[in-house]
């Protein structure tokens, strides 16, 4: 599993972390929730108040998550 720049596994995915991954590659909520699976009702919850800390969903949250973040890490510092 990929892991965010600094980031293990047994690190919990934020909700502000989602938003900035979501906002990162261009999706909707609805587009962003088809990665997980799993409903756009549910996404706008996790980017509310942050996903599940534990279980296969944080497992699939971080998964999908970090990798983006990290993409988004290495293109913020080549910007910069």
């Amino acid at each position: 599993m990929h892991c965010f720049v600094g980031m293990t596994e047994n690190q919990h995915i934020t909700a502000g972390q989602i938003t900035e991954a979501r906002d990162f590659v261009g999706e909707s909520q609805y587009v962003f929730c088809l990665r997980f699976p799993t409903t756009q009702g549910t996404l706008s919850r996790w980017e509310a108040k942050g996903p599940p800390k534990n279980g296969v969903v944080a497992k699939r949250v971080h998964a999908v998550v970090a990798p983006i973040l990290s993409r988004k890490a290495k293109a913020d510092e080549v910007a910069a």
